[in-house]
């Protein structure tokens, strides 16, 4: 019994010592280059060529190794290339396309912070896809160092990637040609994708020219601790595709320059964000020219630029940010600072909510013929919290901003936002409704509309802090052809003012029992100036055709405290002295209005029980028999038709 004991015992100890066999044959190899710059060269190491038992394979020597064959019986390989010293390294990697080589670590620039190490990756495949440990792959890990990757290089990696690890760390990781970057992580997460990872200077760049792409599960944090700068430069038709988040500046400070057809794609397979300025300390900035391109692919992909910390989105030429589910600035935080220049043709295209200054301080500026839209039923807010502060700046002739719902100055749930719509040029298109100012709890808000023109269904001027400024052309209107009611302007205790050369529209206009007119209601000040068209309004000739009479109509001044001015250039349909003929009923002035100031109204101001009423009247160009002929007959005589040409008119009426 004893026997068949110690023989078990026997065989259990020969069997650890055959497993151990390979674990202590294990030996460190360093490149000495004594004997040239081959890498299969037992000379130039010091333990022979690295293999498939080899641990570590250390590089300290300045020089030059060359790889042109795939290493023999490379399965496994800590490759450290360290620079303890000023001398440069060089590792050139050409085994051919088709070689795939086993890292189990690749640290580019490991030890110490003198010299620099370059690693030029010309071919075949890299695979780190069973490596362990965190950020097995690094770029300048305390030291200087640049990774190239041109033609068709590959590297697979699962457990993440750091350019710049540690204090002091300079990693450059450069990608030309058709090389890639592949997470090959298969479910869950894979580690970090740290460009500028730690404080006390560390830098870490990514450079992505020509067709090159990367693919990252988890977050890729640029300029991840407080203290370190991460820079991503996209040339050409560079791709990079996030599943999880890209946070420019994390805690540190971060940037994005995308040039000419390169693509940020975010959410790839899950939800993911864009967040510029990720925490209270982090300073990111994002840079795009040309035709680059950030898009959306997932249920939950937002752009925010200035999340909890700074952030600043310059947009040139035919750049876009589209598809993505919310755009916002100054997203999370009251200390948020954020600011975004739009010009050229750039555009910014989100699914749902566009929220500027939405909790913190921004500056949204479109110029040129830059474009901001949202397409599903969500309103487009300008400070939306109740920390908010937002400023909204049109300067370009062809800038264009879309509300597919409501457009929202300062008219948040909360107290204390403030914002400034100054449109001084360019379209504004809002479907439903524009709302400036929040009475009930004293929001600030006020729209300048000083150049360009605006165009909305209904304008809300709600509190006493809500201002409402034109002058230029205003426009109120149904936005659906096909639908009911009519267009309304809208006060509450706010002003809605106007300055010279003003023009209000008043148009797109529905029967319902007769012509509804679009209602101008102010309970404020109202301030005309007689300087250009004040109001236009403009009939539709085919739904008036045949109905006849004289068709009145008011705009309604409730509860106004004062009116002043002169309601001057009051346009019909077609030009003044046309075809189309116009009477105004008998001048009322009424008490405390001076005579002189109502001369060129054609009109008169009618106050009512229920309000303040200017009151027009417009004939269409069937008049009734019992007055349009004499209408007719009034005009002619006047003008001083030729008998022939009263004829062709008269038979025309009578046609109609």
């Amino acid at each position: 019994m004893k026997k068949i004991k110690k023989a078990e015992h026997f065989i259990w100890v020969l069997a650890m010592a055959l497993m151990l066999v390979p674990m202590l044959a294990r030996a460190t190899t360093t490149w000495t280059g004594g004997s040239g710059t081959d890498w299969n060269t037992a000379g130039n190491w010091s333990a022979g060529v690295p293999g498939d038992i080899d641990d570590v394979a250390l590089f300290n020597a300045g020089g030059t190794i060359d790889v042109t064959a795939e290493p023999i019986g490379m399965l496994e390989l800590d490759f450290r290339i360290n620079t303890g010293s000023a001398n440069a390294n060089v590792v050139n990697w050409n085994p051919g396309a088709a070689a795939i080589t086993s890292f189990t670590v690749l640290h580019a620039g490991s030890t110490g912070s003198n010299g620099s190490t370059t690693f030029n990756h010309q071919s075949g495949t890299i695979d780190m896809s069973s490596a362990a440990g965190t950020y097995q792959f690094r770029v300048g890990n305390n030291n200087a160092a640049t990774y190239n990757m041109s033609g068709d290089a590959i590297v697979e990696y699962i457990e993440g990637i750091s350019i710049g690890q540690s204090a002091n760390g300079n990693g450059h990781l450069v990608m030309s040609g058709s090389s890639e970057l592949i997470d090959s992580q298969n479910g869950g997460s894979s580690g970090l994708f740290l460009i500028g990872n730690s404080g006390s200077n560390a830098k870490g760049i990514l450079t992505m020219n020509d067709n090159a792409s990367a693919f990252h599960r988890a977050n890729v944090r640029v300029g991840a601790n407080n203290g370190a700068v991460g820079t991503i430069n996209m040339n050409n038709s560079a791709r990079l595709d996030i599943r999880t988040n890209l946070q420019l500046g994390h805690s540190g400070e971060g940037h994005l320059v995308m040039g000419d057809a390169s693509i940020l794609r975010v959410g790839v397979g899950a939800n993911s964000d864009v967040r510029v300025g990720q925490n209270a300390s982090g300073r990111g900035t994002v840079t795009m020219s040309g035709n680059a391109l950030i898009a959306g692919s997932g249920a939950s992909d937002d752009v925010h630029i200035g999340y909890n910390g700074d952030g600043t989105l310059i947009m040139s030429g035919t750049s876009a940010i589209a598809g993505v589910r919310e755009f916002s600035t100054s997203h999370n935080a009251a200390g948020s600072d954020s600011s975004v220049t739009m010009s050229g043709n750039s555009i910014i295209a989100a699914r749902t909510y566009v929220n500027i200054g939405r909790s913190g301080t921004s500056t949204l500026t479109l110029n040129d013929n830059a474009s901001i839209a949202n397409s599903e039923n969500s309103p487009f807010n300008l400070a939306a919290q109740s920390t908010g502060n937002a400023t909204l700046v049109m300067n370009g002739s062809g800038a264009y901003v879309h509300a597919n719902q409501d457009l929202n100055v300062a008219f948040s749930n909360g107290a204390a936002s403030t914002a400034l719509f100054d449109q001084n040029a360019g379209q504004v298109f809002v479907n439903n409704v524009l709302r400036v100012g929040n009475g009930v709890v004293g929001n600030a808000g006020t729209y300048n509309l000083d150049g360009g023109t605006l165009r909305s269904n209904s304008i809300i001027v709600d509190g006493t802090t809500g201002v409402f400024n034109w002058g230029a052309t205003l426009t109120v209107r149904e936005v659906s052809q096909n639908a009911s009611g009519n267009g309304s302007i809208i006060g509450f205790t706010g002003d809605l003012a106007s300055s010279t050369g003003a023009t209000l529209e008043l148009n797109d206009l529905y029967e319902s029992g007769g012509i509804i007119f679009d209602k101008l209601a102010v309970s404020g000040a109202l301030d005309l100036s007689a300087g250009g068209d004040i109001f236009q309004f403009w009939n539709d000739m085919q739904r008036l055709r045949g109905r006849g009479g004289i068709n009145t109509g008011e705009l309604q001044l409730i509860s106004a405290t004062s009116v002043s001015g002169q309601f001057d250039n009051i346009v019909g349909p077609g030009p003044d002295g046309g075809s189309f003929f116009r009477t105004w009923g008998p001048g009322e002035i009424a008490q405390g209005t001076a005579a002189d100031a109502l001369q060129l109204n054609r009109g008169y101001l009618d106050y009512r029980v229920d309000g303040v009423f200017f009151v027009y009247k417009v004939s269409g160009q069937v008049p009734e028999p019992e007055t349009g002929m004499l209408v007719v007959f009034a005009v002619l005589f006047l003008r001083g038709l030729s008998r022939r040409s009263w004829l062709v008119m008269l038979r025309q009426k009578l046609r109609s």
